[in-house]
C-alpha cells in the first residue's frame, strides 16, 4: 500500500518540486534541472556535471520563483533572502548524515541501489522515507518529508497540508493525530523585518515511535503599518539580543507567547477564505518533517556526555597546571 501510486500522485501531478523535500544530501548535482527529475548513473554519465543540479538548487529556485508575485520590492528581496538562507541552513543540516559511511551503507543494503538513491536524494515516498527515520539499524534521527515555498499564497499552503496528510494517513503507518499546541520562533532578523517559523507535531507513526512536525515560515515586515506595535518592538528587542539567543539557556516563551497569541487561532489556523489581508505577514513555505523519539533521546545523552566529559578534561588540565 505504501508504494502504492495513488499516494504519489500529488509529486506527479504537478511541478516536479511541490511537496519534494532537500533528502540526506542535497548539494549533489543528480537531477534534471529541466523536469527535476532524478538522474540515472549513465544519464548523469550523458549531462555534464555544470549542467545538472541538486536538491538544493530545485529548492532555491522554486522558493524565488514563489515570491516573484510580492508586490513590494523591499519585502520581495527579504523574502528571498530569507528563504535562501532557511533552504541553505536546513541543507547543511543533513550534511551530519553524509560524514559517517556506516549510514549510508545501511541504506544501501536494507534498501537497494535504487531506493538508497531515492531516499538520499529526497524523490523516495514519504512512508519510505519515515521507515528509515523509525528503523533502529540506521542512524538517522531525523527527516524531512515534504516542503514547498508558496510565498504570499495561503491557498497553495493549504494544499500541501492536505496532500501530506493524506500520504501520512493513506499509507501504512499507522497514523494518529496529535492536538499539541504550536511554537513560535524568530529564526531570521532583516532590515525592519523576520523570519519567523511555527512548529506544531501534528502525527505519530509506528505506534509512537516517530513524531510528525508540521513546520510554517512567515516573514513578518515592520515597515507595515498594520503591524501591532508590540511585535514590532518585540522584534527589536530581540534583535538587540542576537548573541545571547544563541545559549542552550535562552527563554524564547515570550515571543512564542506574543506571536501565538497574535497569529495563531485568529490567523494561521482559519481557513484560507476567511483569512484576512494582513500587509504586515507573508506566508513562504509549508513542510514537514519526521523524527525518532528514541534516536533524539540517545542523540542528546551522547552530547551531554560529550559535553559533560569535555568540562571535566578542561577542569582536569587547569587543575594541573594551576599546580604547578
Amino acid at each position: 500500500m505504501a508504494n502504492s501510486p495513488e499516494f504519489n500522485d500529488t509529486r506527479e501531478a504537478f511541478a516536479p518540486d511541490y511537496r519534494r523535500p532537500l533528502g540526506l544530501d542535497s548539494w549533489q548535482r543528480v537531477f534534471n534541472p529541466e523536469n527535476g527529475a532524478l538522474l540515472g548513473t549513465e544519464e548523469m554519465e550523458d549531462m555534464p556535471l555544470f549542467k545538472r543540479a541538486s536538491a538544493h538548487d530545485l529548492a532555491t529556485a522554486a522558493a524565488l520563483e514563489s515570491v516573484r508575485t510580492i508586490a513590494n520590492p523591499t519585502t520581495r528581496y527579504i523574502a528571498e533572502l530569507a528563504l535562501m538562507s532557511t533552504i541553505s541552513d536546513q541543507a547543511s543540516r543533513n550534511d551530519r548524515y553524509n560524514v559517517n559511511p556506516t549510514t549510508h551503507d545501511r541504506i544501501r543494503e536494507r534498501y537497494g541501489e535504487d531506493k538508497y538513491r531515492e531516499i538520499i536524494f529526497g524523490t523516495a515516498p514519504i512512508p519510505i522515507l519515515a521507515g528509515v527515520v523509525a528503523d533502529d539499524d540506521i542512524s538517522v534521527t531525523s527527516v524531512e518529508l515534504a516542503r514547498h515555498s508558496h510565498g504570499s499564497s495561503w491557498k497553495i499552503g493549504e494544499d500541501v497540508n492536505k496532500d501530506t496528510r493524506k500520504e501520512l494517513f493513506g499509507s501504512d503507518m499507522s497514523a494518529v493525530s496529535l492536538s499539541h499546541a504550536p511554537h513560535y520562533k524568530i529564526k531570521g532578523f532583516y532590515d525592519q523585518a523576520a523570519l519567523i517559523e511555527r512548529k506544531r507535531k501534528v502525527v505519530q507513526l509506528f505506534g509512537g515511535e516517530v513524531v510528525v512536525v508540521m513546520r510554517i515560515n512567515m516573514l513578518i515586515d515592520q515597515r507595515c503599518s498594520d503591524i501591532p506595535a508590540h511585535v514590532s518592538q518585540l522584534i527589536d528587542s530581540e534583535r538587540a539580543e542576537l548573541e545571547n539567543r544563541k545559549s542552550k539557556d535562552y527563554d524564547f516563551s515570550k515571543e512564542n507567547q506574543i506571536l501565538k497569541d497574535l497569529l495563531d487561532k485568529k490567523y494561521v489556523r482559519t481557513p484560507v477564505d476567511k483569512k484576512k489581508q494582513l500587509d504586515f505577514l507573508t506566508p513562504l513555505q509549508t513542510g514537514y518533517y519526521a523524527y525518532s523519539i528514541g534516536k533524539l533521546a540517545a542523540e542528546k545523552q551522547a552530547d551531554h556526555a560529550a559535553k559533560q566529559e569535555k568540562y571535566e578534561r578542561e577542569a582536569a588540565n587547569r587543575a594541573y597546571w594551576s599546580g604547578q
